[in-house]
């Protein structure tokens, strides 16, 4: 199985899988989240938003001021239902 280039990054000298949102990424999850919004798909009764992990490294790599901002704003996403 060929891993996606993009899959792993190397952050403050680590390789990593649990990465930062990219604009691509935020236009993807705004896309999704109208496809359910709208009813085209169902409503999950989950969200999750997986970054970063537990330990030192995380501790080390982690940037709180990048979560401060980008766990509302995937929120206020979620509860828009704007049609």
């Amino acid at each position: 199985m060929r891993v996606d280039d993009n899959a792993i990054r190397v952050y403050a000298g680590h390789e990593i899988d649990h990465l930062p949102m990219t604009n691509a990424d935020w236009q993807f999850a705004e896309w999704s989240l109208a496809q359910i919004h709208s009813g085209a798909w169902r409503e999950p009764w989950s969200v999750s938003f997986e970054y970063g992990g537990v330990g030192a490294l995380w501790e080390a790599v982690t940037d709180a001021e990048l979560l401060a901002a980008d766990v509302p704003r995937l929120g206020e996403m979620v509860a828009d239902r704007k049609q």
